[in-house]
């Protein structure tokens, strides 16, 4: 996930040939933003894209961009307009944002809380934006890892509609590279009763959609947990199958050992059948870390972490295919000690 450090005043310097304004908001000049404005300067001229290289959008933006709150202030108070749109950043972005889309994105939340409170519109998009890539600003600030931003929105307005609550949980869940300790997933949490059946399609997609995790996914995958848990309190079989179904995608991954752990600590039948409508052809997911597949080389290897956990916890070498036993043994003979 990208996180714009550095692309600060010297970053733009380059950019910003023949942009006064932008250049001065850039920099915080704010006497040289009011003696460009005094002089009849437009204020809402957009930085528009050369030969390769997006455009940036207004002077507000690029304050924005900048984290220049004096030259943020100023420009809001001289008229700048908060609800025009970018010419879109380089980045994977679709949509064009408004400055306050903007602000949400990089993290500047006394920025969001500003224009937020200063009337700025929360749905302003191009016309020509695909109706799929309109996320609202809570679903950006989920994505993002912001949970300040996130726990603000909640508090300000009381009716996001539940889709919109589940689409930014299912972003913050899935964006847990940023999302430190799980802070946005657990808000998102507390802040709504979800439906069991949603929380156990975001667990499959978030452990599914991984390629790297570690402890913040596992995070995560315990804070869909303990939720899950909570609502079908009473029929520990919906629980009991929730981790089941979780585990082989955590198996299957040599970045997932502490996720693993978790499901394992929680419950997880190490030996439960894979379900057949599964995305593995696998039966069981020991089968999965003795498969595990290195996607960057196309080379399949041992998990090992992921067998050697599976195996503490009770996993069965009895029920492998006998090609599996023949190589996990040759495997064991190789590295003595290793298990």
């Amino acid at each position: 996930m990208i996180r714009y450090q550095g692309w600060d005043a010297a970053f733009f310097d380059a950019l910003l040939d023949g942009y006064p304004l932008h250049l001065a908001a850039s920099h915080g000049d704010v006497p040289e933003i009011h003696r460009l404005l005094d002089t009849g300067y437009n204020i809402n001229e957009l930085h528009l894209p050369r030969s390769n290289q997006m455009g940036f959008g207004s002077a507000l933006h690029i304050a924005v961009w900048c984290d220049q709150t004096a030259a943020f202030a100023a420009l809001l108070e001289r008229g700048a307009n908060m609800d025009i749109l970018d010419e879109r950043t380089p980045d994977e972005r679709k949509v064009e944002d408004t400055p306050i889309r903007l602000a949400v994105r990089l993290g500047r939340r006394d920025m969001v809380r500003k224009m937020w409170r200063s009337g700025a519109q929360r749905h302003m998009y191009a016309k020509t934006s695909n109706l799929a890539d309109r996320v609202t600003l809570l679903e950006v600030a989920a994505r993002e890892g912001y949970p300040d931003i996130v726990g603000d929105m909640l508090s300000w307005k009381s009716d996001w509609t539940y889709d919109q609550r589940l689409n930014a949980l299912r972003k913050a869940c899935r964006a847990y590279d940023v999302d430190a300790d799980a802070g946005c997933t657990r808000l998102l949490l507390n802040d709504w009763q979800y439906d069991p059946e949603d929380l156990e399609e975001i667990a499959c997609e978030t452990i599914i959609h991984r390629v790297e995790g570690g402890g913040n996914l596992a995070k995560v995958i315990a804070a869909l947990l303990d939720e899950h848990r909570g609502q079908v309190m009473g029929d520990n079989h919906a629980h009991q199958d929730l981790l089941d179904l979780l585990l082989p995608g955590a198996a299957a991954s040599q970045s997932q050992i502490e996720s693993l752990r978790l499901l394992l600590q929680s419950g997880a039948d190490p030996n439960a059948p894979i379900k057949k409508n599964a995305w593995t052809q696998s039966r069981f997911p020991l089968q999965l870390t003795l498969h595990f597949e290195q996607w960057d080389a196309q080379t399949r290897t041992f998990n090992v972490e992921g067998l050697k956990t599976m195996l503490d916890y009770g996993a069965r070498t009895d029920i492998l295919y006998k090609d599996e036993k023949i190589t996990l043994e040759n495997w064991r003979r190789e590295n003595m000690g290793e298990l």
